[in-house]
């Protein structure tokens, strides 16, 4: 019982009179809810998840076994067991269990991907009798989340559960709620009856929903299920006007479904987070939330048609917008301004994560600049841990600045930065001074992405940045695991104290887990190999954005001249397979064997090598 909480074995009774008998009630709840909670996360490869069998005799359900004995052996502890069994379900549709076998069928379907699944139908109309341990039950259920979210369940329950099931509990039920102390509800629709599913889902609702999220990609006419949708969103806003957290990301969605957000957001009074990317909002809808003292997680797609003057509210300084948020997630279709005059007018000081995201090609350097520059200089950014900027190509004019040090300086004011992802096909230009400059401003960095994949073309990077820039910044970041960089892996060009002492000057930096090299180009595999396995021992991947060989042969079109420029650039990415994937293993293991055989003869390795940059 170590995971028990503080506050539970602080109140314990005295050892010696410890008996089932003298726990508080409260207490043998909290020991199931924790033993619920028992999962051990490793893969059994006796457990079938596609048989209804047993499960094998190592289980790793170890807490859901245990509850259910509890819930047949214990007389104490059954009533606070089945609480515990019933207070989370993987999916509504697991109610149907409750009901009596006559009611429910299942049979095999196609999936919808591929295959095969097991899919239960309602077969009858229910009536009242069909209730009976149905109300035992119900009332005990708290959330209802997806099943991928609840590994402590085996996967031979999952299920596919059709849209009839939660048709037929609305039918029967009219306007009453189904599940009286329902706190938290995940749904997904799927299929093709989303019409029946939206009007259903209501039977969830009730007073004590707090937490709401809808997300999929169902098939079917989303226009025809519009209206029945718009009704569903209000019915929640009237049933749950206090919710704290509101998700709904459908997709694909239809575009009157926006309207429906933004009316069932200005509802939403008491939001903690929201979540509605894909689907955009207003910024009438923006203000609402902007107003919000409770708002902490803001994750929304802003509309692409903006008008200027409902956008020059946000230029207002004098506004209180956003004052207590935490994340911040803006996307648009096509302005980075847009998304920079709302990241200026967040008067927050706690911001943490800042992620602005433009779906739109050729976005100018000069508008990636800007919001770079609002990033680094906002009140609180000594809190900000994460940066993302997304776009999918960035343009350069003749004189406007490359994305190298003048651009990126702001960000170095950044001091406790976990996470830099530049997701930017644009011209990067860093070199082996910038790389030293930014491991000595971000000791806890632990990912660092500058630039994007893209296999097509080149857009403009300067690969400057060479070997030396690895080292230093493994000597400073020892958190670092994901590092994207363009880079030069020539070994003519490293110093030669590299090459005169072990290529990591003594140190084996075992975090880095990537390295993503853009298209640089590999000539010597052996060395690279060599140098990566002293400096980077548990390297596990290299990402390069150099064609693969197979796209010749499965590209029929091509001319015998693109044929050849494609095979000519794809030796470059089999050079780095080899380094990283084939090479690199084995020399890793013989520096092992070499570290042992000189730890077991008494023979001094040379001591680590501090950089002085």
């Amino acid at each position: 019982m170590s995971s028990l909480p503080h506050d539970v074995i602080k109140h314990a009774p005295a050892a010696g009179s410890l008996t089932l008998e003298s726990l508080p009630a409260e207490m043998l709840q909290r020991v199931c809810d924790q033993l619920m909670r028992l999962y051990r996360g490793y893969y059994d490869e006796d457990d079938d998840s596609d048989s209804d069998s047993e499960d094998p005799p190592k289980s790793r359900y170890e807490g859901l076994d245990g509850i259910i004995s509890l819930t047949r052996t214990s007389r104490r502890l059954h009533e606070h067991a089945i609480n515990a069994l019933w207070h989370t379900l993987p999916g509504y549709g697991f109610l149907v269990f409750l009901l009596p076998q006559d009611a429910w069928v299942q049979q095999v379907v196609p999936a919808r991907w591929s295959g095969t699944e097991r899919k239960l139908f309602i077969v009858r109309p229910l009536v009242d009798a069909d209730f009976t341990r149905f109300k035992h039950y119900a009332r005990r259920v708290r959330r209802i989340l997806m099943r991928m979210d609840l590994p402590q369940f085996p996967d031979r329950i999952r299920r596919a559960f059709d849209t009839s099931i939660v048709e037929h509990l609305a039918s029967y039920l009219g306007t009453r709620t189904l599940l009286p102390n329902l706190g938290v509800l995940h749904v997904q629709p799927h299929g093709e009856q989303l019409t029946t599913f939206y009007r259903s889902l209501p039977i969830f609702f009730c007073p004590r929903i707090r937490n709401f999220h809808c997300s999929g990609h169902p098939d079917g006419d989303g226009d025809v299920a519009f209206h029945e949708c718009e009704r569903t969103l209000y019915k929640l806003q009237v049933a749950a006007p206090t919710l704290l957290y509101f998700s709904f990301t459908v997709n694909p969605w239809f575009s009157r479904m926006s309207t429906a957000i933004c009316s069932t957001i200005c509802q939403l009074h008491h939001l903690n987070a929201i979540h509605t990317d894909p689907i955009p909002i207003s910024l009438d809808a923006l203000r609402h939330l902007a107003s919000l003292r409770s708002l902490r997680t803001l994750d929304v797609k802003i509309e692409e048609k903006v008008d200027d003057e409902a956008l020059a509210l946000f230029h207002n300084m004098s506004q209180q917008h956003f004052p207590n948020l935490r994340f911040l997630r803006l996307v648009h279709e096509v302005s980075m301004p847009i998304l920079t005059t709302i990241l200026c007018s967040v008067r927050s000081s706690l911001l943490t994560k800042i992620d602005m995201e433009v779906n739109d090609c050729n976005i100018p350097v000069l508008d990636i600049a800007d919001v770079i520059h609002a990033i680094g200089t906002r009140k609180g950014r000594h809190r900000i841990q994460t940066v993302v900027i997304k776009a999918l190509t960035v343009k350069r004019g003749e004189t406007d600045p490359m994305l190298g040090e003048d651009t990126l300086e702001p960000l170095l004011r950044l001091k406790n930065l976990v996470e830099l992802n530049l997701d930017l096909c644009g011209p990067f230009e860093v070199t082996d001074d910038f790389l030293i400059t930014m491991g000595s401003c971000w000791p806890n960095i632990k990912r660092l992405e500058l630039g994007r994949s893209m296999y097509s073309s080149e857009h403009g990077e300067k690969y400057l940045a060479t070997f030396l820039g690895l080292v230093v910044i493994a000597h400073k970041c020892p958190k670092l695991a994901v590092l994207r960089v363009a880079l030069d892996p020539d070994l003519k060009r490293i110093p030669g104290t590299l090459r005169r002492n072990r290529p990591g000057l003594g140190v084996e930096h075992d975090a880095m887990r990537t390295l993503k090299v853009g298209r640089s180009k590999i000539e010597d595999s052996v060395g690279v190999a060599a140098f990566l396995s002293d400096l980077f021992p548990k390297l596990i991947d290299v990402e390069c954005d150099w064609p693969w060989e197979e796209e010749v042969e499965e590209n029929e079109d091509l001319t015998e001249e693109e044929r050849e420029a494609i095979l000519a650039e794809a030796i470059y990415r089999t050079r780095w397979q080899r380094a990283v994937w084939t090479l690199l293993p084995k020399f890793v293991r013989i520096r092992e064997q070499e570290r042992r055989w000189a730890r077991e003869n008494g023979i001094a390795i040379r001591p680590r090598l501090e950089l002085d940059m």
